[in-house]
């Protein structure tokens, strides 16, 4: 083979790699998309894939997490009246007993502004007020009196065992709700601990209630089951169960302990 079909031959090879390179670049795109959308329909097995159950649809859908105190408000613990958060900073809450102001004369008006005024610019912590409405818990009241009226004079017999049937119907409506305003005292994260802590916000607690006391308005410091029944209120606002009498029932006992028969000795 001369020199001229040497050259001949590697011209020809050079442009079959050259048409080579460009059928190549303008397939890919092509291909690309061919591949995606033939695994997008499942491959080569699509038309064997097995469709899933309800059952097994229910098995892999991704699961609601759960709502409570701890994913809601960041609540750790209850502890002697008193909030413990993750963040392991405190809250401990007061309850204010309202007066009608509209009712006091006014040198009396007068005295209740200027003694919160001084109260809250002496504050030297953070106070957060809350308020919330509460359905007016009258079983005990409607209790007292069925329990006193048979004791009373006929007329005022009458009127009472009338009023507690009022005031009963009023409650099972649950038509009868009242205005409550709390306090939160906070304190952050203590090195020393609990006790501390809890010594801390009495003394807090007990600033913010003599002052308080100045205006004449009492002012109450929740203990837990106070403070069980407000959260539960919160969220359940027209019911009148509260948890705190289930825990003084027992429900969070593991058992009842019954009464022990004795037999009497076969003579």
């Amino acid at each position: 083979m001369g020199p001229a079909a040497s050259i001949m031959i590697s011209a020809l090879i050079g442009v079959l790699f050259i048409v080579a390179a460009v059928v190549v670049a303008f397939l890919t795109p092509k291909i690309a998309l061919w591949v995606e959308s033939f695994s997008a329909a499942g491959g080569l097995f699509a038309s064997r894939r097995r469709k899933a159950t309800p059952v097994e649809e229910k098995n892999t859908a991704p699961k609601k997490k759960k709502l409570n105190l701890k994913t809601l408000w960041g609540i750790k613990d209850i502890k002697n009246g008193v909030i413990i958060m993750d963040d392991d900073s405190y809250r401990m809450i007061l309850r204010i007993n309202p007066i009608d102001f509209m009712l006091v004369s006014v040198p009396e008006q007068t005295n209740i502004e200027s003694s919160l005024m001084a109260l809250a610019m002496s504050l030297s912590f953070p106070v957060q007020v809350f308020t919330t409405s509460e359905m007016v818990d009258a079983r005990e009241v409607i209790t007292n009196i069925y329990k006193h009226a048979p004791s009373l004079p006929e007329p005022l017999r009458d009127y009472s065992m009338e009023l507690a049937a009022y005031i009963d119907a009023l409650t099972a409506n649950r038509s009868v709700n009242i205005r409550r305003s709390y306090l939160i005292i906070s304190l952050d994260k203590d090195p020393k601990g609990f006790k501390h802590a809890y010594q801390e916000l009495l003394r807090r607690s007990m600033i913010v209630a003599n002052g308080f006391s100045r205006a004449k308005i009492v002012v109450d410091i929740l203990d837990s089951n106070a403070v069980i029944d407000l959260l539960y209120n919160v969220f359940n606002g027209r019911s009148m169960f509260r948890p705190s009498e289930a825990v003084d029932a027992g429900a969070l006992e593991l058992y009842k302990g019954g009464m022990q028969l004795v037999f009497p000795e076969a003579s």
